[in-house]
């Protein structure tokens, strides 16, 4: 971490990397640019642990996103991942595993299962529309459970071939 970072995470400013280049503040079209690339991706993967001491354990979902650019996946109550989730909120995600397109986005978060029946109705409503390869069976069956991921933490990379630099945008929450 450099200086100009510290002072940056200090001041909470926002920032954002165009061919090589540092901008201070991420505008409404930074998060449309990062917002479009979730709605174009369906799959993640996901690296949790229950303890710091902990190896992390990694796995591929399916996800849903929102407008506020928070994630919701679903999974069986007793994987490992729900129950590192039970233990350790901590979370993170990567996303865009397609060398053609050479965008990533890594995402890190908190996550907390969804418990209220309006919420989980809502999630299920999202994976339906997306077109998820999570099935409408799928998120029915007996141990299902649904997890929302609340961003902390979002970079966004894109290297267009042929580009000098690539065009990155971080973003805390």
């Amino acid at each position: 971490m450099t200086c100009m970072d510290i002072l940056w995470q200090v001041m909470g400013v926002k920032r954002k990397v165009v061919d090589g280049e540092y901008f201070m503040t991420v505008g409404a079209e930074d998060k449309l640019q990062v917002s479009i690339f979730l709605k174009s991706h369906r799959l993640a993967v996901i690296a949790t642990n229950a303890t710091l001491d902990q190896s992390p354990e990694s796995a591929l979902i399916a996800f849903v996103e929102d407008d506020d650019l928070s994630l919701y996946f679903q999974t069986s109550r007793y994987s490992r991942k729900a129950n590192n989730l039970m233990l350790r909120q901590a979370i993170s995600l990567v996303i865009g595993l397609d060398l053609e397109e050479m965008a990533t986005l890594q995402y890190e978060g908190t996550a907390q299962q969804l418990d209220a029946e309006d919420e989980i109705e809502a999630c299920k409503a999202l994976f339906l529309a997306k077109k998820s390869p999570t099935t409408p069976a799928y998120l029915e069956r007996p141990d299902t459970i649904l997890f929302r991921v609340s961003p902390t933490w979002i970079r966004y990379s894109h290297y267009p071939e042929g580009a000098k630099h690539g065009h990155m945008i971080e973003i805390e929450f």
